[in-house]
């Protein structure tokens, strides 16, 4: 039989194809893949926190603003107040003294107390990703009343209550205190501070840079 005319060359093509694609195919999976880049880790950033706290046994409130640096010592300051001020109250009366008001005016000392404010400062350190340290010095100055019922005033409170300046009206104190923070990562801080009298216990809530 003769073979037909163009039959050989319907299987060279498919040939010549084949014998090009398998070396290229070879030598592309010889060749090692690219390395992948190295994963970036994002670093512990500097935080700024404003802080409103709370203060027990003496009740004061206050506001302070943290600076925590990703490494090494930050620094805060903060101001307190008194939440109860006896000097708005109605019964409050300036010019008497003690002895005036016990000889005179058949009052008895009923109690004593003082009203603090004052500011704190110090430094600041970071523990971890979430947790920060602080730790300052502070000056704390107190109102000192005294506080008398059985008064013969015609202002006077129930029970003819009064309150007047204690002789000795004013006290500074330096007090030390101490505390941890925790931040997370919505920019949310929960503090937890103890002190030396009249810093007693300080808890707060603060909001600054995200993490």
């Amino acid at each position: 039989m003769k073979a037909r005319p163009g039959r050989g060359r319907r299987f060279l093509l498919p040939l010549i194809l084949f014998l090009l694609l398998v070396p290229v195919s070879a030598h592309s999976q010889s060749r090692p893949m690219p390395p992948m880049p190295p994963r970036v880790e994002e670093g512990n950033k500097r935080i700024w926190v404003v802080h409103v706290e709370f203060a027990l046994p003496e009740e004061m409130v206050g506001a302070a603003v943290h600076y925590v640096p990703p490494r090494g010592y930050g620094g805060y300051g903060s101001l307190w107040i008194a939440t109860q001020l006896i000097r708005d109250d109605a019964w409050y009366y300036d010019e008497l003294d003690p002895g005036r008001v016990e000889d005179l005016l058949g009052g008895h000392l009923v109690s004593k107390e003082s009203q603090w404010g004052g500011g704190r400062v110090g430094l600041t350190r970071r523990l971890s990703r979430e947790f920060y340290a602080f730790g300052g010095l502070g000056l704390m100055r107190s109102h000192n009343y005294l506080r008398y019922e059985g008064v013969n005033l015609p202002i006077a409170g129930p029970n003819g209550s009064i309150w007047i300046d204690d002789p000795d009206r004013d006290t500074l104190r330096f007090i030390l205190e101490a505390g941890l923070v925790y931040y997370t990562e919505g920019g949310i801080a929960f503090l937890l501070g103890l002190g030396l009298p009249p810093a007693g216990v300080s808890i707060g809530m603060g909001f600054g840079t995200r993490l």
